[in-house]
């Protein structure tokens, strides 16, 4: 049997109710992100900054994403909070650029500058406000002989303050609609999960629908009660729910899923009108009558008043005294005038009427403004919390920007007070930037910036994390001690041909040779792997270079120092980079090697 590569599935790729199953390679960041954010999870501390940084491919996005995967599952998280994974685009975040959409009529409608250029940033890499020309469009417009003479003004402390405070509060909205869709989605996945026990399919899916828009709080009970979850909710498990709060879990999720609605709405939107209405009427009417219908009360009017008449007339006839005539016109007289006055008397009616109405109206207009948001979403973060899902926010792809240091300067120091004190974040960058944070610890004028990251974490794996991924990777499926043997041989081939780099070691392993009809067999025997020179020189190489990381100076510089071990990487790996570059014949000078390394600074490969 041949040497089988086991595959495993990507962190987070899964519905959170599954098992993990991704593998990755250990080292001292993973260690040290999975301790603070473990005490995040289990609110022992507020929030923290971490700066994660790494040359292009050394798996800063994999790393965080495993990390919140095993702690999602981690029994201990159950009452506390499970790690909720919320994922920012960099540059949007940083670059000032509105992706909501919600200044492009501003911008039709603002003329735009022909003299004042906004320029934020250093001269070589700039970015100017929306709405004005850029630098070189500005150089480039012929002179007009009225303004010269004229000094092109630079931007006012207003138009600056202005600036930064636009940036911040289009950060926070971003903040805002990315932890209501990543809430969303959870609470999906997990409602989903329950419709296999109530059989309330079409129910579900069409309460995933509603979430997409903003769901009023009577919506959210009435369905939590319907699906019989209002008491356990389905972010905890049973026994856990609620213990900690005083509240039933369902009121929890309640709580936490409609105050993100509602900001949702508020980030999403331009301006949200509401009008409250209240209307109080009171009516009393009091009535005295024999009957109410119509019919029944002119038959029993006429019955009574006859027989009053009659009985009035017969009075009349038996006491008068007098002739005969005479005592019938005053009977008939009586008889009429009784039956007129009873008829009178049966149909009056006493009505008494009283009406009182109140009408309030309210028209509330959001107020999207810095101050607003900065209240807003810190309390968003404790909601989900209290809910049972611990926000953990990714700031990615922040290497594909140009002048990082400026404008994450511009972004932190006016969120810093959030993302590293009341919300766990992880920005992602590369390894120029990891450097100059590094020099602020010696610039006293970048005193400011030594705050805005609590942890700075570089990754890389040292070669035993790697020996030890490889071999769970690369299996021998049977008995067989000269295919063992040649499996470790093979671990070494293959570290030396990445350079110990994590996306080129996986291209590497791809592009292992199979045998016909598998995707998972490789076809190389032990003699390929031992016996060919060109994987006789590789291992050799590779075990020289992990002696020299284990013994000497290096060794012990390495061990006491993490973010030293990408520079000794580079420099170890001049020698095998120029040969397969086919430069036999090198400079070993001094200078030489120093060229190289910024080379590798600058652009991670050679």
């Amino acid at each position: 049997m041949p040497i089988v590569i086991k595959r495993f599935p990507e962190p987070l790729c899964s519905p959170p109710f599954a098992s993990p199953e991704a593998r990755l390679a250990g080292s001292q960041a993973r260690d040290t992100l999975r301790s603070l954010m473990l005490r995040y999870c289990q609110r022992r501390i507020a929030g923290r900054s971490v700066l994660i940084a790494g040359h292009r491919g050394a798996g800063k996005t994999t790393l965080v994403k495993s990390v919140i995967e095993e702690l999602f599952h981690d029994q201990r998280l159950q009452i506390d909070a499970r790690p909720l994974f919320v994922y920012l685009h960099g540059p949007d975040l940083v670059s000032g650029l509105d992706v909501l959409g919600l200044d492009k009529e501003e911008k039709k409608d603002a003329p735009p500058s022909t003299t004042n250029v906004i320029v934020i940033g250093k001269p070589d890499g700039t970015f100017v406000l929306p709405g004005t020309p850029k630098p070189e469009e500005h150089a480039a417009r012929p002179p007009n002989p009225a303004e010269a003479g004229k000094a092109t003004p630079l931007r006012s402390e207003a138009q600056e303050e202005s600036f930064q405070c636009r940036l911040a509060t289009l950060a926070l909205r971003q903040l805002t609609v990315s932890l209501h869709q990543a809430f969303v989605t959870h609470i999906g996945w997990r409602m989903q999960e329950t419709a296999h026990k109530n059989r309330r399919y079409e129910e579900v899916a069409q309460f995933r629908l509603d979430l997409d828009r903003q769901i009023e709080v009577r919506d959210l009970r009435s369905f939590w009660d319907r699906t019989g979850v209002l008491e356990s909710g389905i972010l905890r498990s049973p026994d856990a729910a609620g213990t900690d709060y005083k509240s039933s879990q369902g009121t929890l999720e309640i709580i936490a899923l409609a105050s993100l609605s509602d900001a949702y709405t508020r980030a999403i939107a331009k301006d949200v009108e509401e009008t409250e209405g209240q209307q109080l009427e009171e009516k009393r009417e009091r009535k005295q009558e024999v009957e109410k219908s119509r019919d029944r009360k002119e038959l029993v009017n006429s019955i009574g008043s006859l027989l009053s008449g009659g009985a009035a007339a017969a009075g009349v006839a038996s006491t008068t005294v007098g002739q005969i005539p005479a005592r019938i016109f005053l009977a008939a007289l009586a008889f009429s005038a009784a039956s007129v006055l009873t008829s009178a008397l049966l149909n009056f009616t006493s009505q008494r009427s009283f009406s009182l109405r109140g009408s309030k109206e309210r028209k509330i207009i959001y107020n999207d403004t810095l101050g607003s948001l900065e209240l807003m979403v810190p309390l968003l973060i404790h909601r989900v919390q209290d809910a049972g899902l611990a926000p953990v926010f990714v700031v990615d792809e922040l290497d594909k920007i140009d002048d990082p240091e400026s404008k994450m300067d511009l972004l932190l120091k006016q969120l810093k007070h959030i993302v590293a004190d009341k919300a766990f974040c992880c920005f992602l960058v590369d390894r120029e930037y990891f450097e100059t944070v590094r020099t602020w610890d010696q610039a006293t004028s970048r005193s400011r910036g030594l705050t805005y990251f609590g942890e700075r974490l570089y990754v890389i794996m040292r070669h035993q994390d790697w020996h030890a991924y490889l071999q769970y990777v690369l299996e021998v499926s049977e008995d067989n001690r000269l295919l063992e043997y040649a499996a470790i041989a093979l671990r070494y081939v293959l570290l030396a041909r990445s350079k110990m780099h994590a996306i080129d070691l996986r291209r590497e392993i791809e592009s292992l040779p199979r045998r016909a009809g598998s995707d998972d067999e490789v076809a190389l025997g032990a003699s390929d792997i031992l016996t060919r020179p060109f994987n006789q020189n590789l291992l050799l190489y590779q075990v020289a270079v992990e002696f020299l990381l284990e013994e000497g100076a290096l060794g012990a510089r390495v061990a006491s120092d993490t973010n030293f071990l990408q520079l000794a990487y580079d420099a170890l790996y001049y020698p095998l980079r120029m040969w397969e570059r086919g430069e036999t014949k090198f400079s070993w000078t001094s200078d030489a090697l120093a060229a190289y390394l910024v080379h590798c600074l600058r652009v991670w490969a050679v």
